[in-house]
């Protein structure tokens, strides 16, 4: 079974396919687990203290999505990055919170793209990228993969994830009044592809956060 996504690109259509586990229990298992997040979310708008809040945001996410490390990261005024709360399954320790981390870490180009495009996975740090063949649209520009879910990314970067351990990731924005806020960075030790009820679920929960933040 397979999940296509698809967006327009001038007058291309650029399509992308990921796999799904279509068991009945595992669509048992996303059903429920949309059911609970909604639950949480609505208790999460009566929240009284933001550190707490964060705390149980990343633990829901963690639950729900089943990565292995969740983390929010939140932007400060002179563009570095702190880690306000981290959540890990049972086989990981916490190692991040409270860190701080130059804003040169994530360049002003990045940025902008996690603006235009607010949900990024990466399915497998160690699978091959293809090329495309040809990487041009009509007219010579290149083809713009903003809004690609699966875009391949720097090879600095995935040298980053490899120090680190990690093997797949999913990145979304805490986007507030126009500007980036934050990330919600999620972290897996093998490949995984995260199905539609998973990204859903957890684009509404990034929508919660940017309410609160």
């Amino acid at each position: 079974r397979w999940e296509c996504l698809g967006h327009r690109c001038g007058k291309m259509a650029l399509l992308e396919w990921l796999p799904t586990d279509g068991g009945v229990d595992e669509l048992q298992r996303q059903s429920q687990a949309c059911v609970d997040l909604a639950e949480v979310v609505a208790r999460w708008r009566h929240a009284g203290d933001i550190d707490s809040f964060f705390h149980e945001c990343a633990q829901t996410i963690q639950e729900f999505s089943g990565f292995d490390r969740v983390m929010i990261y939140r932007f400060l005024p002179d563009g570095c990055g702190e880690v306000v709360a981290e959540h890990t399954s049972a086989d990981y320790q916490q190692k991040y919170l409270g860190l701080r981390f130059p804003a040169s870490d994530i360049p002003s180009q990045a940025r902008t793209l996690y603006l235009t495009n607010k949900l990024r996975v990466l399915a497998d740090v160690e699978a091959p990228m293809d090329s495309l063949v040809p990487p041009t649209v009509p007219g010579g520009e290149l083809l713009d993969q903003s809004h690609c879910l699966l875009r391949g990314l720097s090879t600095a970067h995935l040298s980053y994830l490899r120090n680190m351990g990690v093997r797949a990731t999913l990145t979304l924005s805490i986007v507030c009044a126009g500007k980036l806020w934050g990330l919600v960075s999620c972290h897996h030790h093998q490949p995984i592809t995260p199905p539609h009820h998973i990204r859903k679920g957890l684009r509404q929960v990034c929508e919660l956060l940017a309410e609160v933040s």
